[in-house]
């Protein structure tokens, strides 16, 4: 059974696009960085296409392609280490930027079920309430790869 790990990596806030194209004054102060989303915060996908529990609706389409894509085995040519990419929904004034990564066999076997769920917080050491690997973590992991 594949498994993907989803890592909120960013929320971003286009001030300047919001400030040129939204016209009401009092909608344009209400915007800032998504509000669904925590960064740091991860999910599981187990059971593609479903969309894991506590996943944007909006988001989940954008992105259920390329986790896919890592979970069944593809490897994206420009993200030097196997089994991971970056993507992000298509939210233009406040996108937020996920981690997926493959959750390989030896790890499934390691990892804890509660009440019928994945528990993958023990198998990387980057459970739901841990901060993700920063970009300059996954440059060296690639550099020590390449």
């Amino acid at each position: 059974m594949p498994v993907a790990r989803i890592t909120v990596l960013k929320r971003t806030f286009q001030h300047d696009l919001v400030d040129a194209y939204v016209q009401d004054k009092e909608f344009r102060q209400q915007f800032g960085k998504c509000s669904v989303f925590e960064e740091g915060q991860t999910f599981v996908s187990e059971d593609w296409p479903s969309k894991p529990e506590g996943f944007c609706e909006r988001a989940w389409p954008n992105i259920h392609h390329e986790v896919a894509m890592v979970m069944y085995g593809s490897s994206i040519p420009w993200i030097e280490e196997p089994g991971y990419t970056i993507t992000c929904c298509n939210d233009g004034l406040r996108p937020v930027i996920f981690l997926i990564e493959r959750v390989e066999d030896d790890e499934i076997d390691a990892i804890d079920r509660i009440d019928g769920q994945l528990d993958i917080s023990q198998s990387t050491g980057r459970g739901s309430n841990s901060v993700p690997p920063s970009a300059d973590e996954i440059g060296e992991t690639h550099s020590a790869v390449g």
